[in-house]
């Protein structure tokens, strides 16, 4: 039912083509049926490091993008959220847990395209989209599967984790950001070995 595709460390399942997790579940019928794509990436110094040796343009479509959040040491590429949620978020008192089920649920990653998925590069996900499998799948699993998948996930996220941590204290230490030095962030992920 899961695959560790090794090539590029992520998890995969037919089971998505299918998704059938409630959690999920499309808010309006004229809505596309994206499942966990509705999440918004946010992509590490790990992800931003393939990026830049291998696709140098979108690494600078990430930075320059405005819908994006550029943070320091990561870059957030925000969902589209279908208008008809401020239509629904304004009918009730909610929790703020509530308000942002509520707005996921209305929200679209901009790199999943219909009858297709995601259109990123293997290699370009996040830990996240890498590693995540929703509770529908994982409850069918047997103890044995579930014990796999316990080790892909903390390897997936280990390998991310490290990698990021360890850049990151570099590049304070050379008083470096994503916000202010995009130019010389992308020189020093683009000359690094693995």
């Amino acid at each position: 039912m899961i695959n560790f595709d090794k090539t590029n460390r992520q998890l995969l399942t037919s089971a998505c083509l299918s998704c059938n997790d409630p959690h999920f579940s499309r808010p309006l019928e004229e809505s596309p049926h994206v499942g966990c794509c509705s999440y918004s990436p946010e992509f590490s110094l790990f992800e931003l490091s393939k990026i830049a040796t291998d696709d140098s343009s979108f690494f600078f479509d990430l930075v320059n993008q405005e819908s994006n959040t550029v943070n320091d040491y990561t870059i957030r590429v925000n969902a589209w959220i279908h208008p008809a949620y401020q239509k629904h978020a304004n009918h009730l008192k909610r929790s703020t847990i509530e308000q942002e089920d509520l707005k996921i649920s209305y929200s679209i990653c901009r790199f999943f395209k219909e009858n297709q998925g995601c259109t990123l590069k293997p290699s370009f996900k996040n830990a996240v989209c890498r590693s995540f499998i929703c509770s529908t799948v994982e409850d069918r699993l047997s103890t044995d599967e579930k014990s796999h998948l316990l080790e892909w996930v903390q390897d997936i996220q280990s390998e991310a984790t490290s990698f990021h941590r360890k850049h990151e204290t570099i590049l304070k230490e050379r008083r470096m950001s994503l916000k202010e030095h995009p130019n010389q962030v992308f020189s020093y992920l683009k000359a690094l070995t693995y």
